[in-house]
């Protein structure tokens, strides 16, 4: 590609930038937008938003309260959609077979995750908007990261290679955390499918990995190693070793936020609110330390430059402690919560007491007196108790989802 007004002529071939079988985007204006490929994802991408779109027209019903489930199914994926294609269409995005599989690995996701809503819905319970929404936008934010011209970026950007981890590890994951998937599944799989899952979160290796030493070390300690030693280069010269540990930076992140502000319990580690919010201030020194260790040091790798990879350095100081900043308010906010369900959990059961003593010492009612009407009692107080009746605690995220 020529460069305008006369300027020199910039390679842009695979392996321009020493790094074999990559795309690489100028190195002067660290843009894609001067390439404007049409890639397949794209066009299909905009094609479903635009059907999905179609039916969730059809199905908007202006006076009709409340909305059709699937009226939110269809525009939730028609949105994830439209954002994806215009994404792909209007840059250049990473061609790779990578970034295909994850394309088609997130779609699938999708929808299996609005299938469970659906299932939920037929069978007469609800399923909060605000946690379908959190699922389409983590996976917005994995496609970003994994699939948008970010990815192509990191070539020769520092800032963007930062940026990339940050979409998987502070943005990502925590939106999947709360979107509760596990329980989504648990309430609409089959038999078997549940005995599958229960039996993998139930078992060792899990236990292993979710251990909150463990966690730390998947989530901060991978990032020193990472971006402080020589690894960094070496994954970005083999791109297929960059791919897997973008994954497994992904899954490292998913396991801290879980427990952290996540909707779904783990059967193995269960973490007070305290222990959450501790969970969040420890790694605030330890991101900071990464962060001012690249404002300080030389370039990261050979592919970036000193003044990128200083940008980046304090790009990750300060995400960092945001990140850790917005955990703490999630967390606050789910404490106080949790603790109003407890005071009314027993309110309700005080006043069953009261009324149970309140039966057993009043007279008894002369023959034909009509007997006074029971007082109301809301779904969620009934599923609470049919719980409490066999002396089992009452799971907090279950009574959510049922309660509505």
């Amino acid at each position: 590609m020529s460069a305008m007004s006369g300027m020199p002529t910039m390679p842009h071939g695979p392996g321009a930038h020493g790094m074999s079988g990559m795309y690489a985007p100028p190195a002067d204006t660290h843009s894609l937008l001067t390439a404007w490929p049409v890639s397949v994802p794209g066009v299909l991408a905009l094609a479903l938003a635009v059907w999905t779109g179609h039916r969730a027209l059809v199905l908007w019903r202006p006076r009709e309260t409340p909305r059709s489930p699937s009226l939110w199914n269809y525009a939730a994926v028609s949105l994830m959609a439209a954002v994806a294609g215009v994404a792909w269409v209007a840059t250049a995005a990473h061609n790779s077979p990578f970034a295909y599989v994850m394309v088609a690995v997130e779609v699938t996701a999708a929808v299996f995750y609005l299938s469970g809503v659906r299932r939920l819905a037929a069978k007469g319970r609800r399923w909060p908007a605000f946690r379908i929404w959190m699922f389409v936008s983590g996976l917005v934010a994995v496609g970003l990261a994994l699939e948008s011209p970010v990815s192509t970026l990191v070539a020769t950007s520092f800032p963007y290679h930062v940026i990339q981890h940050m979409l998987l590890m502070v943005l990502a994951a925590p939106l999947l955390a709360l979107s509760a998937p596990m329980t989504l599944a648990l309430q609409t799989t089959n038999r078997h499918t549940k005995k599958v899952l229960l039996t993998i979160l139930n078992s060792v290796p899990f236990g292993v990995l979710t251990f909150p030493v463990v966690i730390w070390f998947l989530y901060y300690g991978v990032m020193f190693v990472f971006f402080l030693t020589p690894l960094l280069g070496y994954a970005m010269n083999h791109m297929a070793l960059m791919d897997t540990l973008n994954l497994l930076f992904l899954f490292g992140a998913c396991n801290f936020w879980w427990p952290t502000v996540g909707a779904d319990d783990n059967p193995r580690w269960k973490m007070t609110h305290g222990f959450r919010i501790i969970n969040l201030l420890i790694g605030v020194p330890f991101e900071s330390f990464l962060g001012i260790a690249l404002l300080g040091g030389a370039a990261a790798a050979s592919m970036y430059t000193t003044a990128g990879t200083h940008i980046g350095g304090g790009m990750v100081w300060a995400i960092g402690e945001l990140s850790a900043f917005a955990g703490t308010t999630i967390v606050m906010i789910q404490w106080a919560r949790d603790d109003g369900r407890v005071a009314a959990r027993e309110d309700r059961r005080t006043a069953a007491r009261q009324r149970a003593d309140a039966a057993r010492t009043s007279p008894p009612s002369p023959p034909g007196a009509v007997a006074p009407a029971a007082a109301s009692v809301s779904a969620g107080s009934a599923f609470e108790e049919a719980y409490l009746l066999r002396g089992v605690p009452v799971p907090v995220t279950l009574s959510d989802d049922y309660r509505g």
